[in-house]
């Protein structure tokens, strides 16, 4: 981390996430604003409008997270009483750091529209695989069926537009195979994907998990993040043991700081992501004030 985030307290870093969360707020309210202001909605494409409802979700996450570093009160009859209960909060930057990677991998990591598109319909297919997992039959779901059904056809779509775009490809065999099989699971797992190419041909399509993403966002020194998430918020004996540790050493202060400058930084890889992949987004980033622009220079410092 920089020395200026290295010498940041929890009180400063809660402030540069309320200010950020503020201005990804503005951004996006300024340029949907403007889009029916100018009647240009219709404009938009499926993938834009998938990408500002995962801003808005950012937007959601810091402020919950921001509520949250206010501590809760275990007992309605002792409101005055809080616990900062920072393990619970992991969990939700957790999400969060799984949303930024995924709009990372899909929107900014392929390198022509091809590539983002077959991505984005992978995405897609193993999100609508989620509900199709569901026992239809029984008498509380049967009410989705239809939804069932329409999902059913559309991931059915979504399949051959990716097998339409592979044929356009300067692609291996082994690739494409690599991509049959990633479309054939019928799995629900996110993950992000790799195209490999050797002299402009792609030659594998690798699976990139989410313990080894880190080295995709971050320059260096966080190789281990996801893996400090997931060691914190699973329901495991260690995730229960860190808690008890954490309040009989005092220690929640400071990782409510390592967590809130946590947020900071995905926030500002988010936002440089969105003006990067969405048209015309950069203008309203460019409005913000010199003061906060510095700020989300000094988190967008370690972006790789």
């Amino acid at each position: 981390m920089s020395n200026a985030v290295n010498s940041m307290d929890a009180l400063t870093a809660k402030h540069c996430a309320q200010v950020i969360s503020n201005c990804l707020f503005d951004i996006f309210h300024n340029w949907r604003s403007d889009k029916k202001k100018n009647k240009s909605e219709n404009a938009i494409t499926e993938e834009e409008a998938v990408a500002q409802c995962m801003l808005q979700m950012i937007v959601a996450r810091t402020r919950s997270l921001l509520a949250l570093s206010d501590g809760v009160s275990l007992s309605s009859k002792i409101e005055d009483i809080k616990l900062i209960d920072s393990i619970g909060m992991i969990s939700v930057w957790r999400t969060m750091y799984e949303m930024v990677f995924m709009f990372h991998n899909i929107f900014i990591m392929p390198s022509s529209k091809e590539e983002c598109k077959i991505l984005f319909n992978i995405w897609q297919i193993r999100g609508y695989n989620n509900r199709q997992k569901c026992d239809s039959s029984n008498i509380l779901l049967s009410k989705y069926n239809a939804q069932f059904n329409s999902e059913k056809i559309e991931i059915s779509k979504l399949k051959k537009e990716v097998f339409q775009i592979i044929d356009t490809l300067n692609i291996s065999q082994g690739a494409v195979e690599q991509i049959k099989m990633a479309l054939k699971k019928e799995s629900s797992m996110i993950s992000g994907f790799l195209f490999k190419k050797e002299n402009g041909k792609i030659i594998s399509f690798e699976k990139i998990s989410f313990e080894k993403s880190p080295s995709y966002l971050f320059k260096d020194g966080m190789d281990m993040l996801y893996t400090f998430l997931s060691m914190n918020s699973h329901a495991s004996y260690l995730s229960v043991l860190q808690f008890g540790q954490l309040y009989n050493k005092n220690k929640e202060i400071h990782f409510l700081k390592t967590i809130l400058t946590g947020v900071c930084f995905l926030a500002s890889f988010f936002i440089s992501d969105f003006c990067s992949y969405v048209k015309d987004a950069q203008s309203y980033y460019d409005m913000l004030s010199d003061q906060d622009k510095d700020m989300f220079d000094v988190f967008l410092s370690k972006k790789a």
